[in-house]
């Protein structure tokens, strides 16, 4: 019975340190938001905004936590506060006059690692003064993502809860941002999120796939632009003979015997074979044999269209 007794005493003790770190009343609020930065170290790093519906005197800020390096400030300009510690933590400050006060501090450490490489973050957060809106943000380390729901399959943990909370993301930070109209004085809203450190291993192999792919696009863009540069500057860079060879073959669009190049250039067929053979050294056009005659092709790379059009613009400018 005495240990009864004790338990009791013990509990009743607990319960008034509580109520005796409660703030006292004062004006309601019209918008209250907290915003949790969850830190690599398992630390947090809390903003909490609230916004009255007039001008007050006091105000105070309680968490179920030890907390410290806190800043707060009246209507935006810092001040100086007291903290009285016991089960928890209050910031009280008064004798102000402002309608929107802020509080920053940082907590001790609230992750826990669960399910191998998965950490856990969970708070109870304390309603203890009448407000119109509440919101809450938890966000995530840098390079952290909330654990995907079938992972979790089996398990009484869920990637966040409670399920309501919506997921965003600003760019670099995931969160999970819960809304509530109207929360009632005294209840506690119970929070969660589970996740994970995105592996550096594969973050390391995606930059490498992605340098990779860049570099390929590099390369092909300067070979196509390469051969776009080869193949206007084509009929400048000749010599006179090689160029009626060539003006040959394109105005035939791209192909003819041989036997029509000695015959429309009046060369010797000693000559036109030299001039072939240079052509197809250059990479320009090449020889096919067709039984007894030599069929000349300009190469696939090299458009006969583009050659024509450059052909007629050079014979305008000459005019």
């Amino acid at each position: 019975m005495t240990g009864i007794f004790y338990s009791m005493k013990k509990l009743i003790l607990l319960i008034l340190a509580v109520f005796a770190l409660l703030p006292i009343a004062h004006a309601s609020i019209s918008d209250w938001s907290v915003d949790v930065a969850i830190n690599d170290d398992g630390t947090t790093t809390w903003t909490a905004n609230m916004v009255y519906n007039e001008t007050v005197s006091r105000s105070d800020y309680f968490v179920l936590t030890d907390i410290t390096n806190y800043e707060v400030s009246a209507d935006g300009l810092p001040i100086a506060c007291n903290i009285q510690k016991g089960p928890g933590s209050l910031i009280t400050c008064e004798n102000i006059t402002a309608q929107s006060m802020t509080y920053i501090f940082r907590t001790n450490q609230q992750v826990i690692d669960v399910l191998q490489n998965y950490r856990l973050f969970t708070y109870r957060f304390p309603i203890t003064q009448t407000t119109g809106h509440y919101s809450i943000t938890i966000r995530l380390p840098l390079g952290s993502a909330l654990v995907d729901a079938s992972v979790l399959k089996g398990t009484l943990l869920k990637p966040f809860d409670p399920e309501f909370g919506i997921q965003g993301s600003d760019g670099r930070y995931i969160y999970v941002t819960w809304n509530l109209d109207k929360p009632k004085l005294g209840e506690n809203i119970l929070i969660s999120v589970v996740f994970e450190q995105i592996s550096e291993a594969n973050t390391a192999q995606l930059m490498i796939f992605v340098i990779i792919l860049v570099a390929i696009i590099v390369v092909l863009f300067l070979v196509i632009r390469m051969l776009r540069r080869q193949e206007k500057n084509i009929l400048p860079i000749l010599t006179a003979n090689e160029r009626k060879i060539m003006e040959i073959l394109i105005r035939e669009k791209g192909e003819a015997d041989q036997r029509v190049l000695v015959k429309e250039t009046d060369y010797s067929k000693a000559k036109v074979s030299r001039l072939i053979k240079e052509l197809s050294e250059r990479g320009l056009i090449e020889k096919v044999s067709k039984g007894r005659k030599n069929l000349i092709k300009l190469k696939k790379s090299i458009n006969p269209g583009k050659l024509l059009k450059q052909q007629s613009k050079e014979k305008n400018e000459e005019k």
